[in-house]
C-alpha cells in the first residue's frame, strides 16, 4: 500500500505565500495546479498539485484562524532558532525526480523563491545512488526532491550493452578459433 496524498495545513496570512512557493519550486518536477478554492467566507483555502502522471498527491490548506495554525518562518532567524530547538521542522515531505539535474533546478529554483537552505544537491551516504536537496519551506517544513537510482537498477539498465558486448566477443573467438 502507498501513500496517495499529503497535505499541508498553514495559517490564513501564510496561504497565499506558501501557494506561490509551491507553485515556483513543483514547475521543474512537472506539477501544476490541479484544483484551488480561496472562499474566504467559510474560512478555508486550499490548493492541489498534480504532476502529469499522478493523481493530485500534494495539498495546501488553511484555515481557521492564524492564532492556532502554522504561520510563516523569518528566514533571517530559522538558522539560530533551529540551533536552539525553538523552531522544530513540521514536517518532512519527499518529491521524486527523474534525474540529478531536476534536482538541481528544484534547489535552485526553491531558493529563489524564498526557501531556506536545508542540505545542498549532492550524493546522500544514505545509500549508494541517493542524490537529494532539502530546503526549509516559508512555514517551516523541511521539503526533499531526491534522484535515486540504486546500483542495482544502473546494473539492470546496463545488461543489455554488457550482453551485447559479451556476445561479440564471444562471436570474434569463436569465429578466430574456427577460421584457424
Amino acid at each position: 500500500m502507498s501513500i496517495n496524498h499529503v497535505g499541508l495545513s498553514v495559517g490564513p496570512s501564510a496561504f497565499k505565500k506558501t501557494r506561490d512557493f509551491y507553485l515556483a519550486t513543483l514547475q521543474p518536477l512537472g506539477y501544476s495546479i490541479f484544483m484551488e478554492n480561496d472562499d474566504k467566507e467559510a474560512c478555508v483555502s486550499l490548493v492541489g498539485f498534480k504532476n502529469a502522471f499522478r493523481d493530485p498527491n500534494f495539498w495546501v490548506h488553511a484555515g481557521g484562524d492564524d492564532a492556532n495554525t502554522i504561520q510563516l518562518v523569518d528566514p533571517e532567524n530559522y538558522k539560530t532558532e533551529k540551533m536552539k530547538k525553538k523552531q522544530p521542522v513540521r514536517t518532512h515531505v519527499a518529491f521524486t525526480a527523474p534525474s540529478r539535474r531536476v534536482v538541481d533546478e528544484w534547489h535552485s529554483n526553491a531558493l529563489k523563491s524564498g526557501a531556506i537552505d536545508n542540505g545542498p544537491p549532492g550524493e546522500r551516504n544514505y545509500v549508494k545512488g541517493y542524490y537529494a536537496a532539502y530546503v526549509i519551506d516559508p512555514v517551516g517544513n523541511n521539503i526533499e526532491v531526491v534522484h535515486y537510482n540504486p546500483w542495482c537498477l544502473q546494473a539492470i539498465k546496463a545488461a543489455p550493452s554488457i550482453v551485447s558486448l559479451l556476445a561479440g566477443i564471444a562471436g570474434g573467438v569463436l569465429a578466430y578459433h574456427y577460421a584457424s
